[in-house]
């Protein structure tokens, strides 16, 4: 195994990612890919049990919908900082402590309902997945840093790999949080899933390879060319909003197929449709644009989703009734369309990052330094969509019966808009060579 400790990026800032042979990058993405899907899992674990044992606490919904939000807040706060400090702390280091952490708080959650005060209760719940939105916002940088790094001439094969994982982790999370949950009560779910974690954490110290660095810029400096770059905030803003109507759907959709008079299992399959969609068609998108570009699949992805958020309403001035096989589709299409858009837009970043900074100042930086700050961007980018999507969901349709179509069709439109303007972006570019 003495190929694994090779680092990827050499003390002279090259990458030299041949010294890692096909069978350790194979080793390194079901690791990473497996890291993604726990993640995913643990941050959807609670949603088919918690909210009826923190109701039996005597917590309001207002407390519950915070509990839930506050992962993808610290996540959306900590993000850049993770990418700013990862060639800092060492990506191995910062893949294991935010694995471990994570870990040992789901394991600590599993414990609250001993916790017999209802604002202690409430509080702890808070910090500790408070912690576990910083957690993973490390493990997944890193991860998603590592497998860039590894993968560099197939990123976006590579990254729509993780994407997809990360989806199915989505999905498997709630089933396997009630079955757990069924059997051995309130730990069990929590013991599993944090014990599994830590055992993946600690296979990754001894695959993972050590990645070295040289650079003479400050990642914050490049994190802010980065930031004020035009291209980079475009298309960062779409992956924003493209993750905000994911989440729009959320706390959403189940109260806009009321009228269908669907079970809860029903309902359940039918928010399958989306991440389905998502995961399924993840890395074909991935492999096709490492071939023939990312911009198209960004452009065809945004405006994609924009129609088939209109269809999800249906839009007023679409003349078709709610049902479920006008809704499944839809979602399925939303699904599908969010796939290309969203997988392709970090190796698009990724490839500005890589082209301008490296060209514009040849002895400033590595390539795994930009990898950190790019990983740290565009996972801010996609809590940024994961926390504000519930938010404008939950006060929109809260206004009258029929806001649900109007907001999907507002948004649908706002995405629809994006897409068009990174095509504009493309053709001057395609004109200004």
């Amino acid at each position: 195994m003495a190929d694994e400790y090779q680092p990827l990026v050499g003390h002279d800032g090259q990458e030299s990612v041949s010294v890692i042979s096909r069978r350790n990058k194979l080793v390194v993405m079901v690791l990473m890919s497996t890291v993604y899907f726990l993640i995913s899992s643990v941050y959807a674990l609670l949603s088919p049990f918690f909210p009826q044992v923190a109701k039996s606490r005597g917590v309001s919904h207002t407390e519950i919908g915070l509990i839930f939000a506050v992962y993808p807040i610290f996540t959306l706060l900590t993000s850049p900082i993770c990418g700013i400090l990862l060639p800092r702390i060492g990506v191995v280091f910062a893949l294991w402590a935010g694995i471990a952490i994570e870990a040992g708080c789901n394991i600590l959650f599993g414990f609250l309902p001993s916790v017999l005060d209802r604002g202690l209760f409430v509080a702890f719940c808070l910090i500790i997945r408070s912690i576990q939105g910083v957690a993973s916002a490390c493990s997944l940088i890193a991860a998603l840093a590592i497998v860039s790094s590894v993968f560099a001439d197939n990123v976006a094969t590579a990254t729509s790999t993780l994407e997809t994982f990360s989806a199915l982790g989505l999905m498997a999370g709630p089933p396997i949080g009630g079955l757990l949950y069924q059997a051995g009560g309130f730990k069990l779910p929590f013991i599993v899933l944090g014990s599994v974690s830590l055992v993946i954490g600690c296979i990754s110290i001894f695959f993972i390879p050590r990645i070295a660095y040289a650079t003479s810029s400050p990642p914050w400096r490049l994190m802010k060319q980065l930031i004020v770059h035009p291209r980079v905030m475009i298309i960062s803003f779409g992956v924003a909003l493209q993750m905000l109507v994911i989440g729009f759907l959320d706390p959403t959709l189940s109260l806009h197929l009321k009228p269908l008079n669907l079970t809860t299992s029903q309902i359940g399959f039918i928010f399958l449709a989306l991440p389905a969609g998502y995961g399924l068609f993840s890395p074909v998108f991935g492999y096709l644009s490492d071939r023939f570009g990312y911009r198209p699949f960004i452009i065809f992805g945004s405006i994609g989703m924009g129609i088939s958020l209109l269809f999800v309403g249906p839009a007023p001035f679409i003349r078709i009734k709610l049902s479920i096989g006008q809704s499944v589709p839809s979602l399925l299409a939303l699904g599908i369309a969010g796939a290309a858009a969203i997988t392709t837009s970090f190796a698009d970043i990724l490839e500005v990052a890589m082209k301008d900074l490296t060209n514009d100042n040849p002895d400033e930086s590595s390539d795994f330094v930009i990898h950190s700050v790019v990983s740290g961007l565009f996972t801010t980018a996609l809590s940024l969509g994961q926390v504000v999507g519930p938010i404008v969901g939950g006060i929109f349709t809260s206004l009258s019966q029929t806001s649900f179509d109007r907001t999907a069709m507002g948004i649908g439109f706002a995405i629809m808009t994006q897409g068009l303007i990174v095509l504009i972006l493309t053709v001057s570019e395609k004109f200004s060579r």
